[in-house]
């Protein structure tokens, strides 16, 4: 599906200006409920992420999907929080209001 994963990524943070201190910041928390990972993200870094392209969105939310789910055969998606509350899309594109299942082909970073 991605022809070139390096590339659209390094394009995201340009585009976004992603400073070293909003990634530190970005995570809130992180924990597991069942066979769901829960990752609740700082708006500040969710923000950051507003008006990526479909392609972009979905990069970026797949590839922290799978990177979460990588390693575990037992869980088997992942809730995207936002300051503690769900939403209904990641930027524009993407739907986290539920949990978000692993997609294949989408290279983990």
């Amino acid at each position: 599906i991605w022809t070139d994963e390096g590339a659209a990524m390094t394009e995201i943070r340009r585009q976004n200006g992603i400073t070293q201190r909003v990634l530190q910041r970005g995570v809130l928390h992180a924990w597991t409920e069942g066979r769901t990972v829960v990752v609740d993200l700082s708006s500040e870094l969710v923000q950051a992420f507003q008006g990526l392209s479909a392609e972009q969105e979905k990069m970026l939310v797949y590839s922290m999907v799978n990177s979460l789910l990588n390693h575990s055969t037992y869980m088997k998606n992942v809730q995207i929080l936002c300051n503690g509350r769900t939403q209904p899309y990641f930027s524009n594109v993407i739907r986290i209001e539920e949990p978000v299942y692993r997609l294949s082909g989408v290279t983990v970073f």
